[in-house]
């Protein structure tokens, strides 16, 4: 078997549920460090995250959520807010740059619990 043969796998379609993936290759969340103070995309994650669309990725997941501030984050996570719908132009835009390269985008949400900043 050539090696070029033994990915072949890799860049057929997938499926999560209905969501089509171009290919299996996939941008795992991990933290980037460009979110703003206030927790939202800056322009320099959307170019980020868009460049591994832009590359051919099939799904980019972005880094750790919170989803109730400030209770439930805790003092090292970085990553992005969205605990109410004030957030949603600045997630949109960053997902608007990803899906011009047919790249759907999942978010990593998630709550520090028992972890979280005690205010």
């Amino acid at each position: 078997m050539r090696a070029i043969n033994s990915f072949e796998k890799l860049m057929e379609p997938g499926y999560i549920g209905s969501l089509r993936i171009k290919n299996r290759i996939i941008k795992t969340a991990a933290g980037t460090g460009y979110t703003s103070d206030q927790g939202d995309p800056t322009d320099q994650q959307a170019a980020f995250y868009a460049s591994f669309a832009k590359g051919g990725v099939g799904l980019v997941i972005t880094e750790s959520c919170g989803v109730e501030w400030p209770r439930g984050t805790h003092s090292i996570q970085l990553g992005f807010r969205f605990h109410d719908d004030s957030r949603i132009p600045y997630h949109a835009r960053m997902v608007d740059e990803i899906h011009k390269h047919d790249c759907p985008i999942f978010i990593q949400f998630v709550h520090a619990g028992p972890w979280l900043v005690k205010y």
